[in-house]
Formats: structure tokens, sequence, C-alpha cells
């Protein structure tokens, strides 16, 4: 299009040349008729020509242009095509390496897999070997009980047959046997037939010997070791209150003295409950709980003498084992009785510092101190410091340990009230103003324990 402007410009401006010329030509002759002048016969002709030699350059240099620019093309398309080529290849390599990544990690979790897989074939071989071994420990002990029962029918047969003999050493036998059962009604069956009849003689030397085999065994069994009071009160809901022996580590090394409240016979739902601890400000019972994290951890305290505290360890040893609930009874001085409950109680490890667990609060209370303040804190003594109190020790100034946080809603271990003084920093709960305490009760039992005793439908 710019050659074909350039010839139009270039034959327009001729033209009007020519014109021009003729113009002035006329003139002239109009001026000077005597002159007579020949015009060649295309006076455009050199024009012509010059235009037609023109577009063949003008032609050839756009050819020229095109070329180049073509060339020019080329290249860049080259180069793209190169680029192009480069990222194909980047691409590939990087599917290749992201496909060899998610292959090692697949074949990383197959092996996870396998080593779990593994594990659990190691646990099922165990707990097969565990459940063999209380089988056997069962057996052991049916075998034990059935031992007992016959030497026992032996010794009633002798009781009756005989007239000779030690009676002394044979109640002794009787009542040891009576003890492992832990059946009272047992031992009254038994004296009652004794006393009834003349003094009898006692078993042969290998008897006795078989019998105290079958006694020890019985006692070493661990199916029969009770863990806390609901499993007494659970064998003989008709069991007063008081002391019992219970095993919570199920070691049978490791027996421990428990306050049981099992309740009224009149409601076998009241009962099982082992008590952790007990406050009550008597002159006979006074009992210091400004103790050591040692003290705490292993309990002290003697049950049904005034105060203690259950221990750490055991409380851990029951409640890791099974969900637990926890009851409060707590004496106001002014204001009477109050009751908290929480439906899940537990004590972690030590390697957590006994760290505390609740939930499912109730009561007649109508503060939550556990949940807002002490539910997940570890415990705390003055000589091990696990509160969030920065300033100083919750232990140290409220006294006795506690799963303190900054500090406290509720503090059970404290020093007892001197006077009706809510203000001051003794045993007292959160509820509307502090509640100040004389009388302290805390003691669990495992959840819906109460539920073994309704019909079964």
């Amino acid at each position: 299009m710019k050659a074909d402007e350039c010839l139009l410009v270039v034959w327009l401006t001729a033209v009007l040349r020519v014109q021009s010329t003729a113009t002035e030509t006329a003139q002239v002759l109009n001026q000077h008729l005597d002159y007579v002048v020949t015009f060649p016969e295309d006076p455009l002709q050199p024009i012509w020509d010059r235009l037609d030699s023109m577009s063949k350059e003008i032609f050839k240099d756009l050819h020229l242009l095109m070329e180049t620019h073509v060339n020019k093309v080329q290249e860049d398309i080259g180069a793209l095509n190169t680029k192009i080529s480069a990222l194909e290849d980047k691409i590939d390599s990087t599917i290749t390496d992201f496909r060899l990544q998610i292959m090692e990690e697949i074949e990383d979790k197959l092996e996870i897999v396998k080593e779990i897989e593994d594990k659990l074939e190691v646990m099922e071989e165990t707990v097969e070997e565990e459940l063999s071994h209380l089988a056997w420990s069962m057996n052991s002990s049916s075998s034990s009980l059935a031992s007992i029962n016959t030497h026992l029918s032996h010794l009633e047969q002798r009781i009756v047959d005989d007239s000779t003999g030690d009676p002394d050493n044979c109640s002794l036998l009787v009542d040891k046997v009576s003890e492992v059962m832990n059946d009272p009604r047992f031992t009254n069956e038994l004296h009652t037939e004794n006393d009834s009849r003349p003094a009898s003689t006692c078993l042969d030397e290998e008897e006795v010997r078989e019998l105290k085999q079958a006694v020890a065994s019985l006692r070493e069994s661990p199916v029969f070791l009770p863990r806390d009071c609901s499993d007494h009160h659970w064998q003989h809901p008709e069991a007063p209150t008081g002391v019992f022996q219970t095993f919570p580590t199920m070691d049978p090394k490791a027996a421990r003295d428990s306050w049981c409240d099992m309740g009224t016979n009149s409601s076998k739902t009241s009962g099982g409950w082992t008590l952790i601890l007990r406050r009550r400000n008597t002159t006979w019972g006074l009992v210091d709980f400004n103790r050591t994290w040692a003290e705490y951890r292993r309990g002290f305290g003697t049950p049904g003498e005034g105060e203690w505290w259950f221990g750490l360890g055991a409380l851990h040893a029951l409640t890791y084992r099974q969900p637990y609930e926890v009851r409060f009874l707590m004496h106001d001085m002014e204001r009477g009785y109050f009751e908290a409950k929480y439906s899940n109680f537990r004590v972690e490890d030590e390697s957590s510092n006994f760290r505390l667990i609740t939930e499912g609060f109730s009561g007649n209370v109508s503060v939550d101190p556990f949940l807002t303040h002490h539910h997940g804190r570890p415990f705390s003594t003055w000589d091990r410091d696990n509160d969030e109190w920065i300033a100083g020790s919750c232990s140290a100034s409220n006294g006795g340990g506690w799963w303190y946080s900054r500090c406290h809603r509720t503090a059970l271990t404290a020093v007892f009230p001197t006077s009706p003084n809510r203000d001051f920093r003794s045993i007292r709960w959160l509820d509307k103003g502090w509640l100040i305490l004389d009388d302290v009760a805390m003691m669990i039992r495992p959840s819906g324990y109460a539920r073994r005793f309704e019909p079964q439908s």
C-alpha cells in the first residue's frame, strides 16, 4: 500500500507540472502569436518511464524488507521452541521427581503400617498370653477353693466324729480360712457348730500343710484382690462402714488401709465409696497437711482416726484403669451442709505431675470451681511449685498441696478456719462468696457403680 501511494503522489505531481507548463506555454503563445511551438507526441513519457523503474525498485526493497522480517520471525519461533522444549523437559523432570517422592512416601507409610501390624500381632499374642495366665489363675483359684472346701468338709467330719485333739489349733486354722474368704457368715456358721459340740480334734500335719498352701495361693491370686471399697461393697453390700484392706496397684505386697463408706443396708446403691480425703476440726483428729511432694504422693494420716490423704500414686493407679466419679461432702461453719459431684474424675501419672481431669458437675453449690480453675492443672506442694502464679507459690501461701492454678477456687488441704471470716485463707469452696468449711469428705468410686444393682431386663 505504501508503494502505490508513492506512485500516486509522483503521478499527481507530474500531472500538475504538465498542466502548469501547458498553461505557461498557452500564455506565451497568446502573447507572441508570431511563434509556433511544436510539442512532442507524449510529453509525459519520461515520467512514465521513471515511474515504471521506481515501482520495480520499491517492490525490490519491499521484498527485501519482508524477507528480513520473515527471517526474524523464524528466528524468534526457533528461540521460543527451544524455551518450550526446555520447559517441557523441566516439567517432565519435576513430575518424575514428584512421582518418585510420592512412591517413597507411600513405601514409608506401608512400612509404618507393616510395623503397626507387627506390633498388633505382638499385642495380640501378649493379650492371649495374659488371658491364658488369667484363665490359669482363675483355674488355680478355683482349685484352691475346691481344696479349701474339701479340707473344710474333712474338718467338719473330724469335729463330728472325734473328741480329742487341740481345739485351739483347729479354731485358729478355721479363723484363718474365714479371713481369707472374707465371709462373716461362713465364720459364724463354723463357730456356731463348733460351740455346740465338745472340743474337737484338728487335722493331721499333711492336711494342715496342704490347707495352708491353698490359703497362700488364694491370698496371692490377683483375681481376688479388692482394688478399692467398691470391690468390698460388691461382694458384701451389707458390710458396715469402716476400714478395709485394698490393693490399688493390684500388687499383693502393696496393701493399703482404706476407709470405706458402705452406705445403708436399705439402699445398696449408696455404698462403695473410697474416702481419699478426710478433714474434720476435732481435738483428736488434727493432722498437718502442709506436707512435701513425696508425702502427698505416698499418702499420710490414718483412715478411721481423724484425718488422712489417700495418696496421689494410689489415686492414679485406680483412676487410670477405669472411669471414676468423685463426691464432696462439706459443712460450712454457719450455713450447714453442701454437696458437689463430678461424673468423671481422673489423676494422671507423676510424669504429668498428677494432672487432674474432672467433668460432669452437679450439686447444691452454685459454682463449679474445678472446671473454671482446677481442671487440667498439675498438683503442687510447697517444695514442688507447679502453679501459674508468677508472684509466688500458691501452696506456700495457702498451706497444703492441691491442684492450684492462680491460685484456687477451692482448697481443701489448707488450715482450718478460726472464725467465720470468709476472706481468711482456710479450707474453703467458692459459692456465692466463700464457704468456710470445718468438715470435709472427698470420696471416689467407679462411674456408674450404682447401676450394677439395677434389675437386669
